[in-house]
């Protein structure tokens, strides 16, 4: 259904931004 693929679209995005997040923290400190 659209909220099965709605919710695995967020937690793929939420994985995506996160490790972004922590590699470019990693990176700059």
């Amino acid at each position: 259904g659209r909220l099965a693929m709605l919710g695995f679209v967020i937690g793929i995005a939420t994985e995506y931004f996160t490790g972004q997040g922590i590699l470019s923290q990693l990176g700059l400190m």
